[in-house]
């Protein structure tokens, strides 16, 4: 089996490229050898690649930047997807895609189901949802895996600068109105490759009659107050009992971009169809950084 992997050096894409190679030939490209806003490259690529699966874990993720700059992240998020997935079509190729909890409006009370309404609010989630429907508007095969609050101990993420915090400062300031899911990029690159690994031997066929949008992220829903209290427990332990958090709201942090203040998602139907099994986003957390003591160990 060929696979080609886009996106490699991101949180998910790093992870995903530790997995793949027991399903096959991986064949991943840096920024370098594939450029996503060079349409023609991507094409070629593809062609020239011909992998049976495409796993498009490359995304624009900068969503401050992205309302100033929705041209560069409509090419990334929308049209390049939508490429991928005309190129995937003409080779019979299937086409694994990571989306977002941001296509919602953050107004629900209750995780989201993959039956509800998209109503993006920002510039990252419109472009985000416009490469969903880009993908749907083809034949290709294909799963869409929106997450939710993706985190790792390797790039700059909520975690990351929750633990560059605390070493700088006395005080954290933290929204305790916004809601989500944490999925550690271990956890979500695990559970594709175990989709993935049990359709090997037909993957264009077990896809096509699996193909659709499913939620993958960590189980539960946890507050960011909650979410902080979980990684200073696990990746602080005793080194800051004297740290304070001030608990504020959305509106105390001015921002060019407005953020679903409710974006849990409801993960059942992956669980139901693919019969996996998805941790509680705090196992995922605490085996994150038992991982990573043992590294570094």
């Amino acid at each position: 089996m060929r696979i080609l992997l886009l996106g490699k050096n991101g949180q998910v894409g790093w992870a995903l490229h530790q997995l793949l190679p027991d399903l096959g030939e991986v064949i991943a490209p840096n920024s370098e050898e594939l450029n996503l806003l060079n349409l023609n490259q991507l094409r070629h690529v593809i062609r020239r690649i011909r992998p049976e699966i495409i796993i498009n874990a490359a995304a624009y993720t900068e969503i401050e930047n992205a309302e100033d700059n929705y041209g560069v992240a409509k090419q990334i998020n929308s049209i390049a997807p939508l490429v991928i997935a005309e190129e995937a079509y003409k080779i019979k190729s299937v086409i694994i895609h990571f989306s977002t909890n941001y296509v919602f409006d953050g107004r629900s009370t209750v995780p989201y189901k993959e039956t509800d309404i998209p109503n993006p609010i920002n510039v990252y989630g419109k472009t985000k949802l416009e490469g969903e429907v880009a993908i749907t508007s083809t034949k290709t095969p294909y799963l869409i895996l929106r997450t939710s609050w993706v985190y790792s101990l390797r790039k700059k993420n909520f975690v990351t600068e929750i633990l560059r915090k605390c070493k700088e400062q006395e005080k954290l300031y933290i929204a305790i109105d916004q809601v989500g899911s944490p999925t550690s990029s271990t956890m979500l690159a695990l559970k594709t490759f175990e989709i993935l690994r049990y359709g090997k031997k037909d993957i264009y066929s077990y896809l096509k009659k699996h193909s659709g949008t499913y939620h993958l992220s960590g189980n539960g829903s946890a507050s960011r107050l909650e979410w902080v209290i979980e990684i200073l427990t696990w990746g602080m332990k005793a080194e800051k009992e004297d740290l304070e958090i001030q608990k504020k709201i959305s509106k105390d942090f001015p921002s060019k971009a407005q953020r679903p203040v409710f974006a849990s998602l409801d993960c059942a139907k992956i669980q139901s169809v693919f019969k996996i099994f998805l941790p509680t986003w705090q196992d995922a957390l605490k085996e994150t950084f038992a991982k990573n003591d043992k590294i570094n160990n």
